[in-house]
């Protein structure tokens, strides 16, 4: 009896003590509610996770759970880990208010939706998967479980605190955080059918431009006052895309929009304005022409997220000052904004500036 007690426990493939001791792990940096509810999330992957491994198919998991822009922009490595793997099984995991993005994705297998980074992690740690490709900077950090942690998977030299210092914008870093080769692409975003109908419905001029004024972070923000005055001065319809609306009633706000439905509205402007964030991502997506403001953000100064049409002209006009981005003149802006309606035909070039200059 002794003998047998002491044989490892299986559940789908995942030895038990293992989930025990990651819990008891955890407990000690979180209450035994949150820890308990973990372990619960933990165990119904396993029986999915199980059937997909047992199907003979190489079972391989890309990781990056957050962040709109982020998800956007590594899009690319899925059609590279693709290339590499033909006929394995392929997931992302990732949060899921982010599922609806990469649900129709035509390269996927399918979603795993986690909760936390350390549900992710605790899953790498407890699952055998084929082959890891997360792609979160090292000592990336947990919302819901206070500290850092290590890589196991990929390049840890890629950290929050130096990736935009690798050449290739975001894609450039998750490429290498990944462990993966960087090849310079323009994200690919499948709008749906049904996504397209809703859109519809919206009954959008025939031409019009849209702006995001807000970005997760408020150093990206520009002013306020500047997004009222230059949607004033533009000739044009305006939509505003995004969940926190600045611009006053003269502008059309579409702040309950779907993930998918923000991108198809961008695709259907004739150009897009906005700070550096999740629908300016969405932007590139979708080829839109585009002004983007950039100014200085935590300790990286003459930074460039965009790889491949928005890496810079034609594809967008980088706005940008050696500061925050709330300190970018009007001037600038506008000018940048005249010079992309005169490309695309809006404007005649007599109501261009020519006093100032656009990077």
């Amino acid at each position: 009896m002794s003998a047998s007690l002491q044989e490892p426990w299986y559940f789908y493939g995942v030895n038990l003590s293992n989930i025990f001791w990651q819990a008891r792990r955890l407990s000690r940096a979180a209450g035994p509610l949150q820890t308990a509810r973990l372990a619960a999330r933990l165990s119904r992957h396993l029986p999915r996770l199980w059937r997909l491994k047992q199907s003979g198919r190489p079972l391989i998991v890309i990781a990056l759970i957050e962040r709109l822009g982020d998800l956007v922009s590594s899009e690319p490595l899925i059609r590279l880990i693709r290339d590499r793997h033909k006929e394995a099984c392929i997931l992302w995991c990732l949060e899921p208010h982010y599922s609806e993005l990469l649900r129709h994705h035509p390269l996927l297998d399918g979603l795993i939706e986690v909760k936390s980074f350390t549900e992710w992690r605790s899953l790498a740690t407890l699952f055998p998967f084929t082959k890891i490709y997360d792609l979160h900077p090292n000592l990336f950090p947990c919302r819901r479980f206070p500290g850092l942690l290590s890589k196991r998977h990929g390049d840890p030299r890629v950290t929050m605190r130096n990736y935009y210092h690798f050449p290739g914008g975001l894609l450039g870093a998750f490429s290498r955080a990944g462990g993966l080769p960087f090849e310079p692409r323009s994200p690919e975003i499948s709008i749906t059918r049904e996504t397209k109908a809703r859109v519809d419905k919206l009954r959008l001029p025939n031409a019009f431009w849209v702006v995001h004024t807000r970005s997760e972070d408020t150093q990206r923000d520009w002013r306020p006052s500047h997004w009222e005055k230059l949607i004033r001065e533009v000739p044009l319809p305006v939509v505003e895309v995004g969940q926190r609306p600045v611009l006053p009633k003269s502008a059309r706000s579409l702040s309950t929009l779907s993930i998918l439905e923000q991108a198809e509205v961008i695709r259907r402007a004739r150009f897009f304005v906005g700070v550096d964030s999740g629908p300016a991502h969405l932007a590139h997506a979708m080829r839109t022409p585009a002004v983007i403001l950039l100014g200085t953000f935590l300790d990286f100064r003459r930074h460039n997220p965009y790889t491949g049409f928005y890496q810079g002209p034609p594809g967008a006009l980088h706005v940008r000052v050696n500061g925050p981005c709330s300190e970018i003149p009007f001037s600038l802006v506008k000018e940048a904004v005249t010079k992309r309606m005169e490309t695309l035909g809006c404007v005649s070039a007599s109501t261009s500036i020519q006093n100032e200059t656009v990077s």
